[in-house]
């Protein structure tokens, strides 16, 4: 009989225990996820604040350094932590429309008031003055940016269309009407870039229009209000209500990144930090 009862309290205490951590394990589970939720949005660490005056245009290239152009033309290089290395002032000066740095051995900086190009090495030097557009193929470049074959794409606002620009035979490529897909009246042709044998062309109005290497429509992303986007292997990704929007450029498939409170307008993902730009400063935060 005493053999009985002990066996009894011992089962009783082994299902206790059993409880005990069946409880334990679900409130660990409960504080974890309370953790990650709190640390997607607050396990920001500051790095550095960079002041620079009048950012208008950014890049990068793929060894993680910072491009910044103003108003006035003038372009900065920085390194990934934010320590100016190199800097340029054009001869003529002018508003920077476009720059794009992600060939890193050919910086490419576009005037659309001065309807020109410019060059740059890797040092921000130029061995050639700006360099104006055939007027017999170009009326009027709204956008132009480099294309993976070392031509150019061209928004030409006359014809209103897309057209790629062959710089060794100076002829057109690609000449693709836009007015089937925007309204002439109403759009705000702001920012391309081409990546992955795709073109992207961002309507501030209505989204990113995205082309391939043809110059052949493909889809729009509706995402509207923006003025620059970057990419990060297969996503496209933008700043948007201090919020980092990521597409697959494949599938579609979004995420979000919520972002430190601040007055940021644009945002750069390095290999590991992550730049964050206002009119007159970047910040430099790792997660």
């Amino acid at each position: 009989m005493q053999y009985l009862m002990e066996k009894i309290w011992s089962l009783n205490i082994l299902k206790r225990n059993k409880i005990f951590l069946l409880a334990f394990l679900i409130l660990s589970l409960i504080n974890s996820a309370s953790y990650s939720q709190t640390s997607n949005s607050n396990e920001w660490e500051l790095i550095a604040t960079v002041n620079v005056p009048n950012i208008h245009v950014i890049s990068t290239d793929p060894y993680n350094n910072i491009y910044i152009g103003d108003k006035s033309g003038n372009i900065i290089k920085t390194d990934a932590t934010g320590k100016i290395i190199h800097n340029f002032s054009p001869s003529r000066k002018g508003e920077i429309a476009l720059l794009e740095a992600w060939r890193s051995v050919n910086i490419f900086a576009f005037y659309r008031e001065l309807q020109t190009y410019t060059i740059l090495d890797r040092f921000l030097n130029t061995s050639s003055p700006a360099t104006k557009f055939n007027r017999d193929l170009i009326g009027f470049a709204r956008l132009a940016s480099f294309s993976s074959d070392n031509n150019l794409w061209i928004i030409d606002d006359i014809e209103f269309s897309l057209k790629k620009l062959n710089l060794s035979f100076q002829q057109l490529d690609v000449n693709t009407r836009l007015d089937l897909l925007l309204d002439p009246q109403q759009y705000d042709l702001n920012f391309m870039r081409e990546y992955q044998n795709l073109l992207f062309i961002n309507d501030k109005n209505s989204g990113i229009l995205i082309f391939d290497n043809l110059g052949n429509y493909k889809t729009t992303l509706p995402h509207k209000g923006l003025d620059f986007f970057c990419f990060d292997k297969n996503n496209i990704y933008f700043l948007t209500d201090n919020t980092i929007k990521s597409i697959d450029v494949y599938t579609y498939k979004e995420t979000s990144i919520p972002l430190p409170d601040g007055n940021f307008k644009k945002a750069i993902i390095g290999k590991n930090e992550i730049y964050l730009f206002s009119d007159h400063y970047f910040s430099i935060y790792k997660k």
